[in-house]
């Protein structure tokens, strides 16, 4: 038994529907106004962190303006300084509790900090103030998945979809995925095709098709996906790496070592393609190169248990039985059950009394 890799879903869940660029705010004193203006046009010309200087400034004239708060929250978030973002949209509503965009925004930063249920009680808090605001429904459908709840997150981007969202290709895009994890692999593969008909050159919804494909053994549809994928962005890493493991799985182990090669030419640092690559050497006799790459996806993801498992598989094809028990037993105490049930049954006897 060897773990195969898989592809995972590459959701636009990854990048949240955010507002832009800042508003242009009107100050009580002439000096906060020009300050804002300015701040305004610098970020424009991508001088955030002017643009933040002068947003503080204007703010020191008039600071009890929420939308220069606001504003510096947005520059602030787009410098990926969240929890500044998420003061200065605090901040804002301090002045304003009836901002929405304040708190669609800082639900974007907590989620974006991990905190998915403090997100969903400000998407909530946004819902309340302006019940047609698609970005607060596809946002807090997005942070349901994130905590696993698929079902609540399809009716969220449900109400998205009703509400005529400009880009709805998104919302396709995101139920897609909620009903991939699901296992409607069928419903799934509609909304990334409704999304592709919106948007031909969505790379994602490309991706995440061959990806349900594969899924349901359609591994020549999947390629077809990919290859469409490569030819729209032919520096994508994921696109090459789940064209490899389809073609592992049609038995091309070649052409899929050379398609998780190109991959780690794009990102070298990538544990899973390491991984991956590492089972088509195994498959193909080349225990030393498995081994190899195992060792390499360890060194990136010390609490890789698939990947101790499956070295462990490669040295005791070379007879190694010692590091191969090393490697299964450390597998077991990362917490991989598969692993534990393998040593505790008879296939599996010999390493458990191995000292």
């Amino acid at each position: 038994m060897i773990f195969v890799a898989r592809p995972s879903a590459f959701a636009a869940a990854l990048s949240l529907l955010v507002l832009g660029s800042p508003l242009i705010a009107g100050c009580s004193g002439l000096d906060g106004d020009t300050h804002s203006r300015n701040a305004y046009l610098k970020y424009e010309r991508g001088n955030y962190q002017g643009a933040i200087a002068d947003y503080t400034k204007a703010l020191e004239i008039s600071p009890q303006d929420a939308n220069d708060y606001y504003n510096r929250g947005n520059v602030k978030y787009d410098l990926e300084e969240y929890h500044g973002a998420i003061e200065d949209y605090s901040k804002t509503l301090a002045i304003n509790p009836l901002h929405a965009y304040a708190y669609l925004n800082r639900g974007n930063a907590k989620s974006e900090l991990g905190d998915h249920k403090g997100a969903i009680a400000d998407y909530n808090k946004a819902i309340e103030i302006n019940s047609q605001d698609a970005r607060a429904y596809t946002n807090r459908g997005i942070a349901k998945s994130e905590l696993g709840d698929h079902q609540g997150a399809i009716v969220d981007y449900n109400k998205a979809i009703e509400t005529n969202l400009q880009d709805a290709g998104v919302v396709y895009l995101n139920r897609g995925n909620a009903k991939s994890e699901l296992g409607d692999h069928k419903g799934a593969i509609a909304d990334y095709n409704k999304t592709l008909e919106i948007n031909p050159q969505y790379v994602d919804a490309f991706i995440n098709r061959g990806i349900v494909k594969g899924d349901l053994g359609d591994h020549q549809g999947a390629i077809a996906d990919y290859n469409k994928a490569i030819e729209i962005n032919s520096q994508d890493a994921r696109a090459y790496m789940s064209r490899g493991i389809a073609k592992d799985h049609l038995g091309n182990h070649q052409g899929a070592i050379a398609d998780y090669n190109k991959s780690l030419e794009i990102n070298p640092y990538n544990g899973n393609i390491l991984n991956s690559r590492g089972i088509a050497k195994f498959t193909l006799g080349n225990y030393q190169g498995a081994i190899a790459d195992y060792t390499k996806a360890i060194e990136i993801s010390p609490f890789d248990s698939i990947a101790y498992y499956n070295r462990g598989l490669a040295k005791d094809n070379l007879g190694n039985r010692q590091g191969a028990c090393d490697d299964h037993k450390k597998a077991v105490s990362l917490g991989n059950q598969v692993v534990a049930q393998y040593l505790n049954s008879e296939d599996g006897a010999w390493c458990l009394n191995m000292r």
